[in-house]
């Protein structure tokens, strides 16, 4: 058991220095100062709620 808890553990902090060090930098670009930020993982958005978070955006932040 104690063998199971140390992987467990090794593995949240090797996966919270992944988030911390690669995907934040990477996903700032994405970000604008008014509106959504993200579309979060719900699937009750509609047409348009997709359209304008998308549409807020410019073609160099969709490709970063």
């Amino acid at each position: 058991m104690n063998r199971t808890l140390c992987f467990a553990i090794g593995f949240i902090l090797v996966f919270l220095l992944y988030i911390i060090f690669v995907l934040v930098p990477v996903g700032s670009c994405f970000t604008v100062d008014v509106g959504p930020n993200s579309l979060g993982l719900s699937f009750s958005y509609t047409k348009e709620m997709v359209q304008n978070f998308f549409e807020s955006r410019n073609q160099e932040q969709l490709l970063c």
